[in-house]
């Protein structure tokens, strides 16, 4: 069959031929083949040819078959592998396309057992080529499918120099002084896991709400070497800790792929010593710049809260519309889980309408444009200010949709204790066309509650694949009004977390409000035993801007076990001194707590203020700033007892100034 069979003209996918290039399996799986072919191929070639039963065998066969290649000498036999398998298959990369690296692993594979001594020099270049090439996007190849297709980069390189280490024991040392994403590669996902549970269900992986408690090392770990040659030349232990959390939390067979490995024993203690005082990676807030994704973190042991962005749509493939979505991590609950991997299975394959659905924008918390889907293009951090107690972010995807400058998220993480905090979520849109803006709130499966809303039941029109029904459309507003969740554990993940909620408190000025259920289908093998997906309360705020015109949609969510720490909110004036005029895209909140604190979050839109002093009247006084970012903690007597500020410099309470840094980095003053 090898190479004549040809599988976009024989092979049948997706219930239709013609589908997809290919030998004998489609292009993807024939990757893996070819490269297990050589593999197998370089571990038996010196003794294969010297029996006399394998000539004798493939000559019958090709008598019986009537090819011209009669195999009778081993010289017939190693031209026939030589040609047919490894040549054929280096030089037809369509029918070998595969996610990257894996094409580039074949095609190196298939060259080094060709001719090792005449291609090392060739060979070692091209490697490093692969490794710069596929470690562009912070480590990573750029795809998304973050517990899955984008961990096959990393995976392909370690497959790829775990070869070259027993020929050349510096093979890695020497790769890594040459490109130093190298190290980014395996770094990735130590820095992405989150609540030491959890990793971002970002584009096609897994599924909705499902966990995730250690390192992605697949190919039964194959990149365990990797992971420990990276230890040597950079000293990070959590690269130990990923090889003990992928090998079943110990140590004891994590080199069985290696075999003949020096100094087993010293590599074990080495593990060992690494997580003495546990296997959990200790994390602070992180950015992935290039791939366009970041985590603040807060909270100590198992009470953790932790906030993740995807603030670009530049993924490369398996993406989802999915720009400035979130998601927040409470204690051991995902409170906000992504969609996860679309089920191809009802026909159409990736082109069905359900496919269409999972990957498309308005299922995600994201916002929309006129029920746009998102474009392709780079967000942009301008605000990173990471303090104790107050940690801000500020992204700006300009072109999401065609012609809008203004697509930005901001979110403030907000300590209370040290095991609860909350998120003002402030997202900017507009300057623009003119049309209407929708944004999408979901939690993770339960029931939905509202309060200071009242509502009617409506028709609302979607473009068709949109799987939204059960519309109510509010007729009557409070200033504040707030959605809580009652998250049930579906899946039987949360093991610490307690009566889990995520409330949500709309601070938002102008708005329509809308609630329906949004459709989620079930993953393959759910649909296979008759699951019909689950029905998701969903909260849809909706705003219509003027042409050029800017709007700002404004919530405090609180992730909360049993009982809410947030017992009062409300939104501030915020002028601009120069006019004194309010913009909708100036945000200033007082939020009370039960520790009977109050806290003053001032965020503001850098378009408009920058280098600009607003003024906020509080009940505890009046604050004038212009810090781009604001945090002014007050005692229940109303003292500041604390004073949080970046990008700015100064900040005014009463008659008292300090001084700020004009910089994302935090001046912090304490008080108290």
């Amino acid at each position: 069959f090898w190479p004549e069979y040809d599988y976009n003209k024989q092979g049948w996918l997706y219930e239709k031929i013609g589908t997809c290039a290919g030998y004998i399996s489609y292009r993807i799986d024939a990757a893996f083949e070819v490269y297990d072919l050589a593999i197998s191929y370089d571990k038996v070639k010196e003794v294969i040819f010297k029996d006399p039963d394998v000539c004798k065998f493939l000559s019958e066969k090709a008598m019986l078959t009537g090819v011209k290649n009669t195999k009778k000498t081993p010289e017939n036999v190693k031209k026939n592998i030589d040609d047919r398998l490894l040549s054929d298959s280096a030089a037809s990369t369509a029918k070998i396309q595969c996610n990257p690296p894996y094409t580039d692993l074949a095609v190196v594979m298939c060259k080094a057992v060709l001719d090792w001594p005449n291609n090392q020099g060739m060979l070692n270049s091209q490697i490093w080529s692969i490794i710069t090439n596929h470690t562009r996007f912070d480590g990573m190849t750029g795809e998304s499918g973050l517990a899955g297709y984008a961990t096959m980069g990393k995976s392909a390189i370690a497959q790829l120099c775990n070869l070259f280490v027993y020929a050349d024991p510096d093979f890695v040392k020497t790769m890594y002084s040459r490109s130093k994403s190298l190290y980014d590669a395996y770094r990735f996902h130590v820095d992405l896991h989150c609540v030491d549970k959890y990793y971002p269900l970002l584009g096609d992986t897994s599924y909705f709400g499902h966990d995730w408690d250690h390192y992605p090392n697949f190919q039964e770990g194959a990149e365990n070497l990797m992971l420990y040659e990276l230890y040597e030349v950079t000293g990070d232990e959590d690269l130990l800790k990923a090889i003990y959390q992928s090998n079943n939390d110990k140590t004891q067979g994590c080199f069985l792929l290696f075999p003949g490995l020096p100094d087993i024993q010293k590599r074990y203690d080495r593990i060992n010593q690494a997580v003495k005082d546990g296997r959990a990676f200790v994390l602070d807030s992180v950015r992935k710049d290039k791939y366009q994704m970041a985590v603040l973190r807060t909270g100590t042991g198992k009470d953790k809260t932790e906030v993740w962005i995807n603030f670009g749509t530049n993924k490369t493939s398996h993406v989802h519309g999915d720009g400035m979505n979130i998601g927040i991590y409470y204690k051991d609950a995902d409170l906000m889980p992504d969609n996860g991997y679309p089920n191809v299975a009802y026909g159409g394959g990736w082109s069905s309408p359900q496919v269409a659905w999972t990957t498309g924008t308005l299922s995600h918390n994201v916002v929309s444009f006129n029920n746009q889907g998102h474009s392709r293009t780079n967000g942009r951090i301008s605000l990173w200010s990471i303090g104790d107690a107050f940690k801000v972010f500020r992204a700006n995807a300009t072109g999401t949709f065609p012609n809008v400058k203004k697509y930005e998220r901001s979110l403030a993480l907000v300590d209370i204790t040290d095991q609860s905090a909350y998120v003002v979520d402030v997202f900017r849109v507009g300057n623009g066309p003119s049309g209407t803006y929708e944004k999408y709130s979901r939690s993770n499966i339960g029931e939905m509650t509202i309060s200071g809303v009242k509502f009617i039941d409506v028709k609302k029109p979607y473009p068709a694949g949109t799987f939204l029904e059960n519309f109510k459309q509010s007729i009557r507003l409070d200033a504040v009004w707030e959605a809580d969740w009652a998250v049930e554990d579906y899946f039987d993940v949360i093991e610490y977390g307690e009566d889990m909620h995520l409330r949500l408190i709309d601070l938002t000025v102008g708005e329509k409000v809308f609630v329906c259920d949004t459709w989620l289908p079930p993953a393959y093998q759910m649909s296979s035993s008759g699951h019909e997906g689950f029905m998701l309360p969903t909260v849809i705020t909706s705003k219509t801007a003027t042409q050029g015109e800017s709007v700002a949609f404004v919530s405090i969510l609180e992730p909360y076990s049993k009982e809410p720490q947030i017992t009062q909110a409300k939104r501030l004036n915020c002028s601009v001194t120069q006019d004194y005029k309010e913009r909708d895209t100036n945000v200033a909140l007082e939020v009370k707590t039960v520790n009977g604190a109050t806290d003053v979050v001032i965020l503001l839109d850098p378009d408009v203020t920058e280098g600009k002093t607003v003024e906020v009247p509080t009940d505890c006084g009046m604050i004038q700033t212009d810090a781009q970012s604001c945090l002014i903690r007050y005692d229940a007597s109303g003292q500041p007892m604390m004073i949080r500020a970046s990008k700015g410099t100064f900040v005014k309470i009463g008659d008292q100034e300090y001084m700020v840094n004009k910089t994302d980095e935090p001046t912090e003053f304490d008080l108290k």
